[in-house]
């Protein structure tokens, strides 16, 4: 099991890294709840990576990690309800 969560924090960081990446080239908006989501979920995977042997050292990374997430999903839903406002209020035509 602690391979498993060890290779859970990897791809956890390919995650954040990756969202990072495609929206500094423009692969995708930071608007979009995808790029949150993504983030959130490679938070958590960090975060259980962390927390499996934890120490007095480690209350930093599951520190960041768990405000990493809660900021993630919180920009998820906040991106989501703009976006289902401007299809609300969008013309038909667009």
């Amino acid at each position: 099991m602690d391979s498993v969560l060890s290779y859970a924090g990897v791809v956890g960081a390919l995650l954040c890294v990756g969202m990072y990446a495609a929206v500094s080239v423009g692969k995708i908006s930071a608007e979009r709840p995808a790029f949150y989501l993504v983030n959130g979920v490679g938070s958590i995977f960090i975060f259980s990576s962390a927390a499996q042997q934890f120490d007095i050292g480690d209350i930093g990374s599951v520190g960041q990690e768990f405000v990493w997430a809660a900021i993630s999903f919180f920009g998820a839903a906040r991106a989501w309800a703009l976006s289902s406002e401007s299809r609300i209020m969008a013309p038909s035509f667009l």
